[in-house]
């Protein structure tokens, strides 16, 4: 069972930052390409990815510890949700779910699931549905807010985003992962203290590296994250940035660029939902 840990005290989610249903950065042919079978990946943190990362890595490669970390209640609980999801809907009836802005299932799904799901998550996603006047479970879900619309473009587009959804033998792979995933809403430097240094075979950052919203003491962050990487274990970065400065940086801390997608801005792109993120794979030398 996938185990949650939040932050002591109440969490008020209705003043939450907004948080991603899907990732949308075309990850997918980038992983085919940097991981196999054979690579060994004992242990792997996810910061940021709304688990999509973790679910479409599972798809691919026998993992034995799965940590997750994210400082918003929101991104968690999505988290939370689709692992309930996935517990009570086969690889079928989920892309349908996914996919489905038009039938009447929302209160058909929320009581599957409802007893899969964490105290704090079942507030928030009771509150949502009680509210939404709508009776399509995904459509509810879009029109809380509480996840930037447009990332519910790639439901819609599950070949080019989704895959664990891609075949019978990857979600069946990545359910056998579900009760080796730990959740935690903290911040990451503070997540990384409950371990042990040289840790983790992959650590993967989503985006938080393009901002001081999410990163305010570039430096300490990158250096803490290096010393909870093994030797030879490897840090992906997906940035919206220019990625030369991050190269340099972390070349500079003794990591190496091991493999690179780059992709630039573009403004049609994004207008359709698209996110053109480049995707840098370091190693740990």
């Amino acid at each position: 069972m996938t185990k949650i840990f939040l932050k002591e005290g109440k969490t008020d989610f209705l003043s939450s930052r907004r948080s991603w249903f899907f990732t949308n950065e075309r990850l997918n042919n980038f992983l085919k390409n940097s991981f196999t079978h054979e690579d060994k990946l004992k242990k792997v943190l996810a910061v940021g990815g709304s688990g999509d990362f973790i679910f479409n890595l599972t798809s691919l490669l026998n993992i034995e510890k799965i940590d997750i970390c994210d400082t918003e209640i929101t991104a968690i609980s999505v988290i939370d949700l689709k692992t309930a999801l996935f517990k009570e809907f086969n690889r079928i009836e989920m892309a349908k779910i996914y996919s489905n802005f038009e039938i009447n299932n929302k209160n058909k799904i929320y009581l599957k699931i409802n007893r899969h799901l964490h105290p704090a998550s079942r507030h928030i996603f009771e509150n949502i549905f009680s509210h939404c006047q709508n009776n399509n479970f995904l459509k509810c879900l879009k029109k809380s807010k509480f996840w930037h619309k447009d990332s519910f473009f790639p439901g819609k587009h599950q070949n080019d985003y989704i895959l664990y959804l891609a075949s019978p033998e990857g979600f069946k792979r990545m359910l056998n992962h579900l009760d080796k995933i730990n959740i935690f809403q903290e911040d990451l430097i503070k997540t990384l203290i409950l371990f042990k240094e040289n840790y983790y075979d992959l650590i993967y950052v989503s985006n938080v590296l393009d901002g001081k919203s999410y990163c305010e003491n570039k430096n300490l962050y990158l250096n803490i994250l290096k010393q909870s990487l093994k030797r030879n274990a490897h840090l992906l970065l997906a940035t919206c940035c220019h990625p030369s400065k991050i190269k340099k940086t972390l070349e500079n801390i003794g990591l190496k660029l091991d493999k690179e997608e780059l992709h630039k801005f573009k403004l049609i792109d994004s207008l359709k939902g698209h996110y053109n993120y480049s995707f840098l794979l370091f190693k740990n030398i």
